[in-house]
């Protein structure tokens, strides 16, 4: 209910020139005429006519004036600028400063009664502007933050900014936003300052308000609500297996979500590799769920494979697409470090499969630079590790690549203690000479999970003759154990990679195990599984490191990401660490699709880059609702605005300024002197 002051005057000044209409009283009265007595004869007759006459005369005269003074006293009144305030009105006069956050977010494609979102409140924001003076301080705020949005405007300056004002991928919560509002406003000077919050309501906005919001300040929602439809929408992709390998079928595994109340089926899901179409399904999701699709395929290429998928899903179409990219290496690389002389064991092992690239090398013709390019390498019989291989082993392990540790049991343990301590492995005891075979096999490590179909406990494993004991085992994770309990073949975790340790030699005197059935699986597997787990894809707006391995860049050189067309050239920042570099590259990219990572004209790897599935799940607040949130956090001067768009600049006008009464004035001072017109013209 509207509630009502008494009338004030934004300009009293003007209230003084009613004084001025003391003047035509003033001559009315002095100008009324004086009749002298005249005696003549046989005039009585005309005594009642003459008295009636004068009394009709003073009458028009009295009505000609009371209009005029009418028509004169609303005139002024026009100047005074006369208004009414409401009940919760107070302090109207002085400026004003305004903080407007528009919200444009994805979600705000979606369509209301006033058609789309964004739009309508583009619309309300620019009519907001209007509502306030010339004086007044006004600043427009989006979900960019863009540097240009720190400051207050006047409110043609917002209009500029309102023309230029798009959907964008960025995603604010309310506290967020409300933070950015208050450093503006408190740069201002102004005795009222007010926040209006033009939005769509999204529940994950509105989860928390931290700011110190004072109760001075007021706060004004306008809610735009969509109509109600659901949304489809591709949340994230994952390979089955680590390892990807060329002219191997893959599984990829992709998440659909149905955040919307009713079942949708038949959803056509498309996977492209390099632009290419590679597979198709349709997807069955139950309403406000999700479905996990397997799509298979095989690499036919090798280098950096760009992936997309795609659904089709209206209005909201942000989130039909989802990139992704992987690096499949064209071959593994194995090296094999050899004390004196290489073994023929490990040239027979990796010959079988073109697929890995082997080299052998002894300590004395080792190239350095080229360690830590490798998936897997192989110490086998070294007694020490120089401190230039130490180095490159440390960058390798940091690269996750793997290691395989294997002592020779001619020499005492106190010859390789300084390499397993430096590895992380447990130091040697002494060499057991007995014969004993390998009685357990970790069949759920995932070296050997995708080896065996069942778990036979009948089955034919490695024996050993001689192996050196463990002096402490307890932490480490053992894949063989021997009859007497000790470990055959253990793991330990380094960085991010994985150091492995057989405890006996492959020789023929020490073990059997470079001759059994198990010894290709168990090396192809180590190979295999080297390497960072990729990050297939980053999420726009996100702080997310993006690792660089085996890259060292120069004072001179610069890093450059890029788009496809070029049009896209940023400078990420860069952080050294060890065995490569760390990318971060912010706000800077606002676009989902694949970016190219550049050293010069060289490419060195890529991004996938997609949008926050935040805005994917559009759970909306009503107005009360949001109202029901601040007086939850403790903010009690917030208001609703439900006004239409074209009458949202006068409402906002008369409750911010009072509802003015001029135009009432106006109109009555045309009305009394054409009263007065009409009183001279007819009563003559």
């Amino acid at each position: 209910m509207l509630v009502l002051h008494s009338m004030n005057f934004l300009y009293p000044g003007f209230l003084f020139a009613l004084f001025t209409l003391a003047i035509p009283i003033i001559i009315h009265l002095f100008n009324f005429r004086r009749y002298k007595k005249v005696a003549f004869s046989n005039v009585k007759f005309l005594k009642n006519v003459k008295e009636r006459t004068q009394a009709q005369s003073q009458l028009k005269h009295l009505m000609v004036l009371i209009a005029r003074l009418l028509a004169l006293a609303c005139l002024i009144f026009v100047f005074a600028q006369p208004i009414i305030l409401q009940d919760n009105i107070d302090n109207f006069s002085g400026k004003k400063a305004v903080s407007i956050y528009l919200d444009n977010s994805f979600s705000m494609n979606a369509l209301g009664d006033n058609g789309n979102l964004f739009e309508t409140g583009r619309q309300f924001a620019y009519n907001i502007s209007e509502a306030y003076g010339n004086a007044d301080e006004i600043q427009l705020l989006t979900n960019n933050f863009a540097a240009e949005q720190q400051r207050l405007y006047s409110k043609e300056g917002i209009s500029n900014l309102l023309d230029k004002a798009e959907i964008s991928a960025s995603f604010r919560d309310v506290n967020q936003i409300v933070t950015r509002q208050l450093e503006a406003l408190n740069k201002s000077d102004a005795e009222r300052k007010e926040i209006y919050l033009i939005t769509d309501g999204q529940k994950n906005v509105f989860d928390d308000l931290k700011a110190n919001l004072d109760s001075s300040i007021s706060v004004k929602v306008i809610p735009l609500l969509p109509q109600p439809n659901g949304n489809i929408y591709i949340d994230s992709c994952w390979f089955q297996s680590p390892i990807r390998q060329l002219n191997n079928p893959e599984e990829l595994m992709v998440r659909v979500r149905n955040a919307s109340d009713e079942d949708r089926n038949g959803i056509s899901l498309k996977l492209f590799l390099n632009e290419t179409q590679k597979s198709l399904a349709n997807v069955d999701v139950k309403a406000n769920s999700f479905t996990d699709i397997k799509l298979t395929f095989t690499n036919s290429l090798s280098g950096l494979i760009l992936g997309k998928l795609e659904i089709n899903d209206y209005p909201i179409t942000f989130d039909d697409v989802f990139y992704f990219q992987y690096n499949l290496k064209p071959n593994i690389n194995v090296l094999v470090l050899s004390k004196t002389d290489t073994s023929n064991v490990f040239r027979s092992l990796f010959k079988t499969d073109t697929y890995f690239s082997l080299k052998q090398s002894t300590l004395g013709n080792i190239q350095y630079n080229e360690v830590a390019q490798n998936n897997l390498i192989i110490l086998n019989d070294l007694d020490e590790i120089p401190s230039a291989l130490a180095s490159e082993l440390n960058n390798l392990l940091e690269n996750g690549g793997n290691i395989c540790f294997i002592p020779n049991t001619t020499s005492p343990a106190t010859n390789f203690n300084k390499i397993t301590s430096f590895l992380g492995l447990p130091n040697l005891g002494e060499i057991q000479k007995q014969k004993l075979k390998v009685s357990t096999l970790n069949f759920e490590h995932p070296l050997y999970q995708d080896i065996f179909q069942s778990q036979d406990k009948n089955l034919d494993l490695p024996s050993t003759s001689k192996h050196f004991t463990l002096k402490n085992s307890i932490g480490f994770e053992v894949l063989m154990k021997l009859d007497n309990g000790d470990p055959f073949f253990l793991e330990s975790k380094n960085q991010n990679g994985n150091v492995y340790l057989i405890t006996s030699n492959l020789t023929d005197s020490a073990s059997n195990f470079h001759r059994h059935a198990l010894f290709v699986p168990t090396f192809f597997q180590m190979a295999l599984k080297a390497g960072k787990t990729e990050q297939l894809y980053q999420t726009i707006g996100k702080d997310e490191a993006i690792g660089l391995s085996n890259q060292n860049l120069g004072n001179e050189e610069v890093i450059h990401i890029k788009n496809k067309d070029g049009s896209l050239d940023i400078i990420p920042e860069i952080r050294r660490i060890r065995g490569g570099l760390e990318l971060r590259v912010f706000d800077q990219i606002e676009n989902a699709g694949h970016y190219s990572i550049y050293l010069n004209d060289e490419v060195l790897g890529g991004l996938a880059m997609n949008y926050d599935r935040n805005e994917s799940e559009i759970t909306y607040l009503s107005g009360e609702e949001i109202l029901a949130n601040f007086n939850n956090w403790g903010i009690k001067n917030v208001e609703l605005i439900n006004e239409e768009i074209n009458s949202v600049t006068k409402s906002i006008a008369n409750k911010t300024n009072g509802i003015p009464l001029w135009q009432y004035f106006l109109l009555a001072s045309i009305l009394f002197f054409g009263i007065e017109m009409l009183l001279l013209r007819l009563l003559k």
